[in-house]
């Protein structure tokens, strides 16, 4: 008797588990995701210009870097990561929106205005 009078706790429901893994819903973690994605993608560039126009690089040490900084980029989640961190970075706050008021508040755009962002 005491087992129905109590009552049962539902479990709260959480909404369908992802088969890729969990989605990427912190703010905090998608700007920390996004600007690692980036400083590693331009080392890797610079990498491979460094690679092309200076031959006293040696070849096998800058090959070697570039693979480090792409196992990075592999733990850090690849780009399906970055690109999932960078549409909730985007949805919450949008670059051209910020770049327009700036220019406005310098003075160097009066249209600005008019354009709908």
């Amino acid at each position: 008797l005491d087992l129905m009078t109590q009552k049962r706790k539902r479990k709260l429901f959480l909404g369908v588990n992802p088969i890729g893994g969990p989605v990427l819903k912190s703010r905090r973690l998608a700007r920390v995701i996004t600007s690692k994605f980036h400083s590693i993608q331009n080392s890797i560039q610079l990498l491979s210009k460094q690679e092309t126009t200076n031959m006293d690089v040696v070849q096998s040490d800058v090959e070697a870097n570039i693979s480090a900084l792409n196992d990075q980029l592999i733990r850090l989640g690849g780009r399906s990561r970055y690109q999932e961190a960078s549409i909730i970075s985007t949805n919450h706050f949008k670059t051209s929106r910020w770049v327009i008021q700036t220019l406005q508040q310098l003075g160097k755009r009066k249209d600005a205005v008019s354009l709908k962002l």
